[in-house]
């Protein structure tokens, strides 16, 4: 009699976990079918973007973003700008010993870029305007 009680007891317990394992299996397998179908929606979104010509939009407000950027850190042509530069002294005995150097200030008129603006902004525009040519197939 209790080998009989057990073994219903054992295999209510086996089917029960056998089901609860069957269920999860099943609810990840729904996900995952879930999951692809959104990657697929996004896909084709990305698709249908890049076909209405969405890409040259982005390039152009990214192209006007920098530029109005570029225009507010360097300034207007007509503002007066002064420049400061040191000029380096005379120098004997091939540059073993030098003559104390001065500050040199140069009044400019027009715009001024510096070469770390330039260089973020041409890194900023390859980047962007390259990263997009990875992407097409």
């Amino acid at each position: 009699m209790i080998e009989s009680v057990m073994a219903m007891g054992g295999g209510a317990v086996t089917g029960f976990i056998f089901q609860l394992i069957a269920n999860h299996q099943h609810a990840k397998q729904q996900e995952y079918k879930l999951l692809l179908k959104g990657h697929e929606l996004q896909e084709k979104s990305i698709e249908n973007a890049r076909n209405s010509g969405g890409i040259w939009m982005k390039r152009f407000a990214v192209f006007i973003m920098i530029s109005l950027f570029a225009y507010i850190s360097i300034g207007s042509p007509e503002t007066a700008t002064n420049l400061v530069k040191y000029e380096d002294g005379p120098s004997f005995l091939w540059g073993l010993v030098e003559l104390a150097g001065e500050t040199v200030v140069v009044p400019v008129e027009g715009m001024i870029m510096d070469d770390t603006l330039r260089v973020s902004v041409l890194t900023i525009m390859s980047f962007l305007f390259g990263a997009n040519v990875g992407e097409q197939k």
